[in-house]
């Protein structure tokens, strides 16, 4: 089984951490009562865009959720985390549109990288043979669009020019949904987590 229910992935700078301190508040809101009120508001104290590079790799306990954060420094191996995620979010920076060609390059090996088991289970698996029918299955991935509250961000259009989402999804051959939005405001990051949780539990029913 994957150790966290999605991978979330992007260049330096792309807003992950921030991302994923902003899904946590969201689903702190949704636990309802008073001990939810309560936990909501003081993550919403608690909340910061102040980060520091992620060089290695963190998980993120959210509630119900499990979310595996693995820096930039270390994306020779992401297609290795990848193919052991249930989900992948790939997370790109609208406010830096030179590096949106880098952001392309890194999505693509992804998406192509055969599925199979990764690097959560490399050193329990001895051959081929013995990875189970779930691990060999893709992951389902997710774009999110960050920092549309940026002075000058990339125009969708660019953007599609310059990732080819369309052409993506069809080689794909399952959906590639793309959220566009800021994980500083939080714009957007509300369907992401209705795709996150659903999927969750889309795939816990195929696996049962």
């Amino acid at each position: 089984m994957p150790t966290a229910d999605a991978l979330v992935l992007g260049c330096s700078g792309a807003g992950k951490t921030v991302l994923i301190r902003q899904l946590r508040v969201l689903l702190a809101g949704k636990r309802g009562g008073r001990a939810g009120a309560k936990a909501a508001a003081a993550e919403r104290a608690a909340f910061s865009l102040q980060t520091t590079p992620t060089v290695g790799v963190e998980i993120h306990k959210l509630a119900a959720l499990r979310l595996r954060e693995v820096g930039a420094p270390m994306a020779a191996t992401w297609r290795r985390y990848a193919t052991d995620a249930r989900m992948v979010v790939f997370v790109v920076d609208l406010a830096r549109a030179d590096l949106l060609a880098s952001a392309a390059a890194e999505l693509l090996e992804l998406l192509l990288a055969p599925p199979g088991h990764g690097a959560a289970a490399a050193d329990t698996v001895d051959t081929v043979d013995t990875v189970d029918t779930a691990r060999a299955r893709r992951p389902l991935f997710a774009v999110f669009l960050n920092k549309s509250d940026a002075p000058h961000p990339a125009a969708r259009e660019d953007v599609d020019a310059v990732l080819r989402l369309g052409d993506l999804s069809a080689c794909l051959a399952q959906p590639l949904p793309v959220f566009r939005g800021s994980a500083a405001t939080g714009e957007g990051c509300e369907a992401l987590l209705s795709w996150i949780v659903a999927s969750k539990q889309e795939l816990l029913l195929e696996e049962d």
